[in-house]
């Protein structure tokens, strides 16, 4: 029997489906969404928590900046690794791991369009496919 495919942030990604998602919330006073979510009132407007609802967003946006890591401490990723800016399509700025740039640099790929992926980080103790999320440019998409 095939085991369950779990997020490496659970708080912030949901796994129920194929494609990636980002768990995100939305004020209902002035439609301003926020990732990661916020819990203490909106941001934009001041707005109290109770106008805040959870809402599931797609990780495609348009990449805004780029920069290559040489060096990282950690044990996560294996360093050179390009951390990126992403304008989501609807509406914050996030940071995220691009995983290929299709053989273009860090500036040649700033305004192209970007969409999440699953990365497989390895099983868990009970065998569960632990993923992350990824960024890769979209195909033949510009922006």
């Amino acid at each position: 029997m095939p085991q369950a495919r779990i997020s490496a942030h659970p708080t912030l990604h949901g796994t129920d489906r194929n494609e990636p998602a980002l768990r995100a919330t939305r004020c209902t006073a002035c439609e301003s969404t926020f990732f990661p979510p916020l819990r203490l009132g909106c941001e934009a407007c001041g707005a109290s928590d109770a106008a805040l609802l959870p809402v599931e967003i797609a990780p495609r946006g348009v990449l805004r900046s780029a920069a290559t890591v040489h060096v990282h401490a950690g044990d996560d990723i294996e360093a050179p690794f390009v951390v990126g800016e992403i304008e989501l399509d609807e509406g914050p700025r996030i940071r995220g791991i691009l995983e290929d740039l299709s053989g273009l640099g860090d500036v040649e790929a700033i305004g192209r369009s970007v969409e999440g992926v699953w990365h497989r980080c390895g099983p868990d103790p009970e065998g569960n496919e632990v993923v992350d999320l990824r960024f890769r440019l979209c195909e033949g998409a510009t922006s």
